[in-house]
C-alpha cells in the first residue's frame, strides 16, 4: 500500500487500529508506584505492567518500567531486574541490555557505602551478560568482587567517581579468566592508601582481554596491577599521584604470557620513588603514545626471579623529570632473561640527577636484543643510556643534548658484547662515547658530496688549491677526517689540511692550471 498517508512509529511500525488496540491494552493494565517496595506491594492481578518512579524515593534515578511475568514461578527477587511482590508475582525489569546501577538502590551520593547494592547489582549483570552502567555520581565502597565477564561503565572520568572507603584493600578484585571492560569511571580513595589497588586482576588460569578505558586513577597505591593477565588493554587513562605505581605487570601463573597494550595514557606523580609502570613478568608489552611525567621511574622492569620472557616495544613516548630513571631494566634475583626491547621515537628529559635509559645489571647473560632508535635525548646526568652487559644491541640514530664537559651520551660496559653505536648526534657532551666493549663497533657519522677546488698556485711542477666544505650545524662534535677523490680534471692527489666540527678544509694538487672536481667523505664517531 501507499505510504503517503501513513503515521509510523519509530519509522518502522504503523500506527493501526490493531496498534492502537495493543498500546491501549498495556495502559489500562499499568501502574504506577514511587518504589520498588511499593511495587512488592502491587497486584499481579489488577496489572500487568508497572511504572516504578525510583528506587527507594520518586526520582533517585532507580525504578523503570516492569513487567508480570506469569510463566515465572521460581525466580528470586535479586533487588533489580527481578522483584518478587508479596502475592508471588515476578516482575521483569524492561531493558535493553543495560541496567543502571541505581536500579539496584545504589545512591551515588558520596557519603553511602554503597558496597552491596553495587556488588549485589554487578552479581546479576555477570549471570544475564548485561552491562551494568554508573550515572553521575560518587559510589562508596571499600572491597568489590568480580567472578565473570562484565561491561562496567560511567558517564565519564569527570562524572561517574569510584571512591574507595579503604587505604589498604584492593578496590575491585577481578578473578576470572574472562573479559572485563571498564570505561568512563574516576577511580579514588579515602584518604592516603599504604597497600592495595584500585583494580587487580588475577584468576587461576589467567585473565584475558580486559579493557581499561577512558578511566582516571589518582591517589591510588597502585591504579591496575596485574597479578594473573594477559592481553589485556588500557587506552586513553590518566594515573596521577600513585604512591607506588600506575600499572604494576606481570603474571603469575605463566610469565611469558602478555602481548598486552597501554596506548594513548598518562603517568604522573611526585613520589620520588614511584614508577608509572613496574613489570615482573608477562612479555609482549607494547607502550606507545604514551607521557610520563615526573616520580622516580618512567618505566622500571625487575624482572622475577626465574622468569624468562621477552619483548618490550616503547614507541613515541615522551618521558620527563624522573628522578632516578626513566626506563631501567633489571631484575629481582639471579635467575631469569629477557630479550628483545625497542625503544624508538622517544624524548626524553629527566629530571636533574635522573638517568634517560639503564639496560642491564653487570650480570652478563640474562639481557639480550635491545635497540634504542630515532630518539631525543636530553642529560641532565653523567650518563644518557647505560648498557651494562648486554649482548647484541644497535643505538644508532638518536640525538644527544648535554650541559656541559663532565657528561657522557653512552657509556657501554666491558661485559657488553656484539653492540653496534652510532652513527648519532652528539651536542655539548665532553666524552659521547665511554666505550670499555672490546666487540662493540662505533659506526661514524658522515658527510659526502662533491666539491670544485681551483689548482691554480703554482708549487714546482705542479699547481695547488684549496677549498672550506662547511659541514651542517650538529653533525660533528669532534674534528673529522677527510678522504678524498679525483673525479674531474687533471688532479694528482687530494687531502684536507684542518679540520674542525665545522668545517674541513680540503686540498688538491693538479698537474697544470685548472679546475678539478673531488668527491669527499668526512667522517668522525662522534
Amino acid at each position: 500500500m501507499s505510504n503517503t498517508n501513513v503515521t509510523f512509529v519509530d519509522y518502522v511500525t504503523p500506527v493501526t487500529a490493531a496498534w492502537l488496540n495493543n498500546v491501549n491494552a498495556v495502559v489500562n493494565s499499568s501502574a504506577a508506584v514511587p518504589s520498588i517496595a511499593q511495587l512488592r506491594l502491587t497486584s499481579s492481578t489488577n496489572a500487568t505492567f508497572a511504572i516504578v518512579n525510583g528506587y527507594t524515593t520518586v526520582g533517585d534515578g532507580g525504578g523503570g518500567v516492569y513487567a508480570f511475568n506469569a510463566a515465572d514461578v521460581t525466580s528470586a527477587d535479586n533487588g533489580g531486574t527481578i522483584i518478587v511482590g508479596n502475592d508471588g508475582g515476578r516482575w521483569y525489569l524492561q531493558h535493553n541490555n543495560a541496567v543502571s546501577v541505581k536500579q539496584f538502590g545504589a545512591t551515588g551520593n558520596g557519603s553511602t557505602d554503597d558496597t552491596s547494592t553495587i556488588q549485589n547489582a554487578i552479581n546479576v549483570a555477570q549471570l544475564t551478560g548485561a552491562e551494568l552502567y554508573f550515572p553521575p555520581g560518587t559510589y562508596q565502597y571499600t572491597t568489590l568482587s568480580i567472578t565473570g565477564s562484565i561491561k562496567i561503565s560511567g558517564a565519564g572520568r569527570n562524572a561517574t567517581f569510584f571512591h574507595q572507603n579503604s587505604t589498604t584493600n584492593v578496590g575491585i578484585v577481578v578473578n576470572t579468566p574472562s573479559p572485563v571492560i571498564f570505561e568512563g569511571i574516576f577511580f579514588y580513595p579515602i584518604g592516603t592508601p599504604t597497600a592495595g589497588a584500585a583494580i587487580s586482576l588475577t584468576a587461576s588460569t589467567s585473565n584475558t582481554e580486559s579493557v581499561f578505558r577512558d578511566c582516571s586513577f589518582a591517589g591510588n597505591y597502585i591504579g591496575i596491577e596485574t597479578i594473573a593477565a594477559a592481553q589485556w588493554v588500557v587506552d586513553s587513562c590518566y594515573f596521577s599521584q600513585y604512591i607506588a605505581t600506575g600499572i604494576l605487570v606481570q603474571n603469575t601463573t605463566t610469565a611469558d604470557s602478555g602481548d598486552s597494550d597501554v596506548v594513548d595514557c598518562l603517568f604522573s606523580s611526585s613520589g620520588n620513588s614511584a614508577q608509572g609502570i613496574l613489570q615482573y613478568s608477562s612479555g609482549g608489552l607494547k607502550i606507545s603514545n604514551t607521557k610520563f611525567i615526573g616520580g622516580g621511574y618512567g618505566y622500571l622492569l625487575q624482572l622475577a626471579v626465574g622468569a624468562a620472557t621477552s619483548d618490550l616495544l616503547f614507541s613515541n613516548c615522551s618521558l620527563e623529570n624522573h628522578t632516578v630513571a626513566a626506563i631501567d631494566i633489571s631484575r629481582q634475583g639471579s635467575s631469569g632473561t629477557f630479550a628483545n626491547i625497542v625503544v624508538n621515537g622517544c624524548q626524553f628529559a629527566p629530571a636533574s640527577g635522573g638517568i634517560p635509559m639503564s639496560f642491564g645489571d653487570f650480570t652478563a647473560g640474562w639481557l639480550s636484543g635491545v635497540v634504542v632508535n630515532g630518539c631525543n635525548i636530553t642529560i641532565t646526568n653523567a650518563t644518557a643510556i647505560f648498557i651494562n652487559d648486554v649482548a647484541v644491541f644497535n643505538v644508532t640514530g638518536n640525538n644527544f643534548l648535554g650541559v656541559g664537559a663532565s657528561q657522557n651520551g653512552i657509556t657501554i660496559a666491558a661485559g657488553a658484547s656484539n653492540g653496534t653505536i652510532g652513527p648519532n648526534t652528539y651536542n655539548n657532551l665532553g666524552n659521547p662515547i665511554n666505550n670499555s666493549s672490546v666487540s662493540t663497533a662505533i659506526v661514524p657519522r658522515t658527510v659526502t658530496g662533491t666539491v670544485n677546488i681551483s689548482c691554480t698556485t703554482g708549487e714546482g711542477s705542479i699547481f695547488v688549491g684549496t677549498q672550506v666544505v662547511t659541514l651542517p650545524g650538529g653533525v660533528f662534535q669532534s674534528a673529522p677526517v677527510a678522504t678524498g677523490s679525483i673525479t674531474a680534471g687533471n688532479g694528482i692527489s687530494v687531502g684536507y689540511s684542518t679540520s674542525s666540527p665545522s668545517a674541513v678544509t680540503l686540498f688538491a694538487t693538479a698537474a697544470v692550471s685548472g679546475t678539478v672536481t673531488v668527491s669527499y667523505v668526512i667522517s668522525a664517531p662522534y
